[in-house]
């Protein structure tokens, strides 16, 4: 385990915090943990069999990552300072300086369930590493797994863990870099956060700008959603790029069905132009000037073609 997790975990913005910061995770309301880094209430969180049972699994996983795909995966911490926030902090479970890439490890009981809680998480570790890509490797915790880790029968409990990997009986998501958008957005949400825990400490209480419990959860759902749409958007720009390249190879120009008519849109070349202006000595009556031609080439221009691309239109 990274010795930097627990430390002065107060005076950072950190991976496990910021899906909290976001409504994505109820683990804990966001002014309780504004709360905490404001030193107005006491974080007495110090672990559990699950969070203990992860930190003896995390080795074993990411030794065999390394050993199968020879892969230099090793724990690792990234500061960044961003004005107006508390720092920022990732501890990673693993990092390929290589590769530039991030591992996250888990070991859950429902994956799927938290799946945008760990994406929030990772997206946030890949803010602090610039142009890094990410992946997520969870192996399901089940109860007989824990009961083994309970009776100290590790040995046991570590060839199970090294079945699973061996007969990918785990769960995978590979993660894209942080785009410029997001990377603010993050930004914006740490400085107003931040902005949370200083009126916090001032005012040496967590019971301000609560909304009530119904549009806390509706902000929630309003979270979710919003995830779930963006995961669906950039689906669906993947697979258009797909059928734009197929209906080309194959030179179909439009496909219509039950649902809707696709076109397929070709891409248009690059245009050169001449980008004149009116040279500004001459006075605007001066016509007879102008048509003489009294004017100034600025330069040759190239407008960049239009990226191909398919049209879909919904039938009515």
């Amino acid at each position: 385990m990274n010795n930097n997790v627990e430390l002065n975990r107060e005076k950072y913005i950190g991976g496990s915090d910021y899906p909290i910061i976001t409504g994505i995770s109820k683990y804990k309301k966001v002014n309780e943990l504004a709360g905490e880094k404001a030193g107005v209430i006491l974080n007495e969180f110090n672990g559990n069999i699950y969070t203990d049972f992860g930190n003896f699994a995390e080795p074993i996983i990411r030794e065999y990552l390394n050993d199968t795909y020879n892969t230099k995966f090793k724990e690792d911490t990234f500061i960044e300072k961003l004005d107006g926030s508390l720092p920022l902090r990732g501890n990673v479970d693993g990092y390929d300086k290589q590769l530039n890439l991030i591992l996250e490890i888990k070991t859950t009981s429902d994956f799927e369930k938290n799946q945008n809680v760990y994406e929030a998480q990772v997206r946030f570790y890949q803010k602090l590493v610039k142009n890094s890509k990410a992946f997520i490797i969870a192996i399901e915790r089940t109860n007989e797994m824990l009961e083994l880790f309970k009776n100290n029968e590790l040995e046991e409990l570590k060839q199970i863990i090294l079945d699973k990997l061996n007969n990918n009986e785990f769960d995978y998501l590979e993660l894209k870099k942080v785009l410029t958008k997001e990377k603010k957005e993050i930004e914006n949400n740490c400085i107003e956060f931040t902005n949370l825990v200083n009126e916090i400490a001032l005012l040496g209480t967590i019971e301000i700008n609560q909304l009530p419990q119904k549009y806390t959860e509706y902000a929630l759902d309003i979270s979710r959603e919003f995830l779930e749409f963006k995961r669906i958007e950039e689906q669906l720009k993947q697979k258009r790029e797909q059928l734009f390249e197929l209906m080309s190879e194959y030179n179909v120009k439009s496909i219509s069905n039950d649902y809707a008519t696709i076109t397929r849109v070709d891409p248009t070349k690059d245009k050169e132009y001449t980008n004149y202006i009116l040279n500004s000595e001459i006075p605007p009556h001066q016509l007879m000037d102008l048509i003489n031609k009294k004017i100034v080439i600025v330069e040759n221009k190239k407008r960049k073609g239009a990226k191909g691309f398919v049209k879909i239109t919904e039938k009515k």
